[in-house]
């Protein structure tokens, strides 16, 4: 395939010799920001390149550095843009028409992200077009890892596995990948070279940080001032090779930090000593109490907490005691012993009984000494007291001990108990030791020990019980039984006497008959067959015939009781079952019905 390719015609304005490239001036531009703010380019290293702008009106220029090479050359409007790692100290400019200024020596030292003009003076190309074929090789650009960045004579063209078809010429080339060192070079293609492959190793640009923090673990951790999102104990990774600011935070101390320096594909260990930002409080109370700080309750008994300094106020609080508070300065790792012990409030007690030497229980705890007493030494508040004393009802009564005040008590114990006397039905005259006192239901005073109750009611039977009543008898209740009871009771066992009487006899007759029947039934065979003694049989066969005639007489006469009393045993019978369970003084009665 044929294009048309620009073919320079040189012609020379001076006779002189091949190389038509000269340097009319250098000098450095302090107030261009182009290569540190504007149009930065960072070097191979990271480092910020500095510029040097080519002032000419041709184009088609090639340059060479020194060992340290050309960072990046962008051609602008009368004048090319040259970016060259900073410490450069000579430059080499190729032209194809104009010829070669070789190692030209910096007149300045080159420092970075600094803007310097270069003038050049040149001789003047005159173009014309011939008719050219284009020769071309592939080049093939693989990294290890792969993914990076490729950049053709500072294109930036593709990612590794990289492959293209180029003409013939040299190019320069840079793999750069984030967190790896770049590998840059210069491919040649020509006939002879042929296929370029290159395989770039790049090397890693990062390392990792072991970071620990004492006195105790668990704080934040900042990279450079930016947070992680880690805390200690914890190994950061792939962090840039380099100096680098780790920080620690962690409340209640002081933030630490350490400029530490990663170098390649290694672990640097960094311990950072974080000191307290606190106090420590060590709080015990004598006796037993709440525990507040700043009005607020944190503990009882003992505690101990840590805290900012300043300055705070620590008291112990008691029921039934002055509570006792102070007020102190926490200072940063100060370490504070507090004991609080709250005043009792007492107040006096003075407990007189009738009789003497009565029991004194308080809140339910049994005091030492008996009735009198003076208690000189009691805590305020509210009490239940009670007075206990053998023989006599016991007093309880709810007390109110006041701070510096006497408390007086007597007390006269009765010798009795209201009990409540209740029968069923109600109405019955209550007998306590043969003496009336009400009827019931009644709320009667008995004396501690036994006591006689009689209870007493028309229509109803008497009813008599000895009881005993002691501190915890509140109540009796009894169940009268009616007259109509027991005159059933005893129309019952009459009737059921004559009626199983008779059938006892009945059985017994009936019994005899048929035993007597045999009897006849045999003599009467041995009488019509008898040779002998038939006087006898015949004797013994009357005798027999006369009991049965007897047994089957009393066997009627005693059923016409069973008939005549029938239907009185059935009536009473029926009566009794209404009263299931009846309680008697000396037991009860009790009646079931079974149905077969």
């Amino acid at each position: 395939m044929q294009k048309f390719l620009f073919v320079i015609i040189l012609l020379l304005i001076s006779a002189g010799g091949f190389s038509q490239i000269s340097v009319a001036s250098f000098e450095r531009i302090d107030n261009d920001l182009t290569a540190r703010v504007d149009h930065p380019v960072r070097d191979q290293n990271g480092d910020v390149s500095a510029l040097i702008k080519v002032e000419t009106t041709q184009t088609g220029f090639h340059f060479e550095g020194c060992g340290l090479g050309i960072v990046k050359t962008e051609q602008k409007i009368g004048e090319v843009w040259v970016y060259i790692p900073f410490g450069a100290r000579r430059l080499t400019i190729h032209h194809p028409q104009l010829g070669t200024l070789r190692n030209y020596v910096y007149p300045l030292s080159i420092e970075k992200a600094t803007t310097y003009v270069m003038q050049l003076t040149t001789g003047t190309v005159i173009t014309t077009y011939k008719e050219h074929v284009i020769l071309t090789e592939w080049v093939i650009i693989e990294s290890n890892p792969s993914g990076a960045q490729v950049y053709i004579d500072d294109s930036p063209v593709g990612q590794t596995p990289y492959q293209r078809e180029y003409s013939y010429g040299q190019y320069n080339y840079r793999v750069e990948l984030p967190m790896y060192h770049n590998e840059a070079g210069i491919i040649n293609l020509n006939a002879n070279t042929g296929r370029q492959t290159i395989t770039a190793n790049l090397k890693p640009n990062f390392g990792s940080i072991k970071v620990t923090s004492s006195p105790e673990n668990g704080a934040d951790i900042l990279l450079n001032g930016n947070p992680t999102g880690y805390k200690t104990p914890h190994t950061l990774t792939n962090i840039r090779s380099g100096k680098q600011t780790i920080s620690c935070k962690l409340n209640m101390y002081h933030d630490a930090w350490q400029e530490v320096t990663v170098e390649d594909n290694k672990t640097t260990e960094l311990n950072l000593k974080m000191n307290p930002a606190f106090g420590v409080l060590n709080i015990t109370t004598e006796p037993n109490a709440d525990i507040f700080i700043d009005n607020t309750k944190v503990g009882s008994g003992t505690y101990e907490v840590r805290k900012t300094r300043g300055f705070y106020t620590i008291e112990a609080r008691k029921d039934k005691h002055e509570p006792h508070s102070r007020r102190i300065e926490v200072t940063d790792n100060a370490n504070i012993d507090l004991k609080l012990s709250p005043t009792p409030k007492y107040g006096q007690l003075r407990i007189v009984t009738i009789p003497h030497d009565a029991e004194i229980y308080i809140g339910g705890k049994k005091h030492s000494v008996n009735s009198p007493v003076t208690i000189r030494e009691i805590l305020i508040g509210d009490y239940q007291l009670e007075l206990r004393k053998t023989g006599y009802a016991s007093h309880t009564q709810n007390i109110e001990i006041t701070h510096k005040e006497t408390t007086d008590i007597d007390v006269t114990l009765p010798d009795g108990m209201e009990v409540t006397i209740t029968s069923n039905p109600a109405g019955a005259d209550i007998f306590i030791g043969g003496e009336i006192k009400g009827k019931t239901p009644s709320v009667i005073n008995l004396k501690l020990g036994k006591n006689s109750i009689v209870l007493r009611k028309q229509d109803f039977l008497e009813f008599k019980k000895d009881v005993l009543v002691n501190q915890n008898t509140k109540e009796f209740s009894f169940k009268l039984i009616p007259d109509e009871y027991i005159t059933m009771q005893q129309d019952y066992k009459k009737y059921a006497l004559i009626r199983y009487s008779s059938l006892t006899v009945m059985t017994a007759s009936i019994g005899l008959c048929l035993y007597e029947s045999y009897n006849i039934y045999d003599k009467y065979n041995q009488y019509q067959t008898a040779t002998i003694n038939a006087t006898e049989i015949h004797n013994n066969l009357i005798k027999s015939r006369n009991i049965f005639m007897l047994s089957a007489g009393t066997a009627l006469i005693s059923s016409i009781p069973i008939l005549i009393f029938r239907n009185n045993y059935k009536s009473t019978k029926q009566k009794l079952r209404t009263y299931a369970l009846v309680p008697l003084e000396d037991g009860i009665i009790f009646t079931m019905q079974i149905n077969f």
